[in-house]
Parts: C-alpha cells; structure tokens; sequence
C-alpha cells in the first residue's frame, strides 16, 4: 500500500488536479505501446553469411537480439506490424522469432495474423514472453489477464518428465490452457505457483514458445536451451 508520496517541482498539484489526472488517464490494456517500442524501418544484424531469421519487434530486448546473434545467426529486425518476406537482400528467411514487449496481446491483430500466416509455413517460430501469448492467439487460442503479474527473476517453470527450471519473468498476461485445444499447438511448461502456462509448443516440435526470459538478461540462464534448439532447426533448413 502506498503511503504517501514526495512531490518534486516548483508546485505540488492539487488533490483535485491528481484525481482529474487519475481519472483522464489511459489503462493499461487501452494504452498504445508499439507505437513507441517498435522499429519503425527493417534492420540487419549480425553476419550477413549467416542463417538469416526475422524478428518481429514488439519491443524486443536487446539481450534476445545477442542470443540469437550468439549462435551464429543474423537477424532482420522488423517492425511490429510488418510482413515477413521470403527473402531478403539475396537471403532467404530461414525462422521467425517472436519476443517481448508491452501491452494486451490482443491488441496486436495484424501481428497476430502474420504469425498466422507464418505458422502454417515450415519455418522455426520461436515466442518469447509475448510471443508466446500471440503464438496462441494466432492458432485460435485465448489470453486473459493474470490478477497478480508474475514480475522477478526467480521464477519456477516445470516442464513434462519433472524437470524445474528458474527463468526471469515480466508479464500481465497469460495463455487460457483450454484453449489450445484443437490449434495444434499444446502447453509445454507451467508455473508450480499458480498453475499458469508458461510454455507452448506443436506436436513436431517446430514451434515453441516461453512465457520468461530465456535471455536472463538479466536473470538465471537455465532456459537458454530454448535458443539452441531454434538455432539447430534453422541451421538443419540451410544444410
């Protein structure tokens, strides 16, 4: 609970002025994020001889970017709301990946649609965090808004076999299970706490998805698998 606050300034507002700004502000759900996370203009990075993979930018992290540059990929940095092309500059498009960012999932239609479109092609997607609740939404899933958000880097995910691993988390959101069914795709992980999902994934194992962190930047790194096991199926395309 908030017990008070410190003003900084030439004047404090009034109550009536807080209250008004209060009242006049956005929520969170209504806010308009990309707008201000996104690239506006398509980016290259790292070596152009390398497998090249598309990254739809929701306000992808930076540190999700060097993963993958990591592993010996290039990467083209797209804006949220573009098209994924087949090929660019001479390179074909071997992955998709679809990482963080701010805001209601649902929201995000045209993101939503395109990775609709890609999904039903053979490329590697791979979702982080939002990407992974617009991976469901995109095969006919449903989102909802968790009551408490899961915010730290401790968080315990638990995959099939029992295996625990500790991920950093940040999200509002999270994917309905039920809802996965007759979309393909099916959960993967979830979280020993409150029983959310925290992972997704088809049946051929082409696409994933996490709810954290992988990165753990910063943050544990025990899910960084999650970026070796895209980069090998990207590689395999290019063999």
């Amino acid at each position: 609970m908030i017990r008070g606050a410190l003003h900084v300034g030439p004047s404090a507002p009034s109550d009536g002025e807080l209250a008004d700004r209060i009242q006049r502000a956005p929520g969170y759900a209504d806010e308009e994020y990309m707008t201000q996370v996104s690239v506006r203009h398509p980016t290259v990075l790292g070596d152009p001889s390398a497998p090249l993979v598309a990254a739809l930018d929701c306000g992808v992290k930076a540190s999700i970017l060097r993963a993958l540059l990591r592993r010996e990929l290039s990467v083209l940095r797209l804006p949220h709301d573009a098209t994924v092309p087949e090929r660019w500059d001479g390179h074909r498009v071997e992955g998709l990946v679809v990482g963080n960012g701010p805001g209601d999932p649902e929201r995000l239609t045209g993101t939503i649609a395109e990775i609709a479109r890609i999904a039903k092609s053979e490329l590697p997607v791979l979702g982080i965090c939002l990407g992974n609740q617009l991976l469901a939404l995109a095969r006919g899933g449903r989102t909802f808004k968790l009551k408490y958000g899961h915010r730290g880097q401790n968080k315990t995910v638990c995959f099939p076999g029992g295996r625990a691993i500790i991920m950093s988390e940040n999200h509002g959101y999270a994917v309905e299970p039920r809802s996965l069914r007759g979309t393909g795709l099916r959960p993967w992980a979830t979280n020993p706490d409150d029983g959310t999902l925290e992972g997704l994934r088809d049946g051929s194992g082409r696409i994933f998805a996490l709810q954290g962190h992988p990165e753990g930047h910063p943050g544990p790194q025990e899910a960084g698998f999650v970026f070796d096991r895209f980069a090998e199926r990207v590689k395999r395309r290019t063999r």
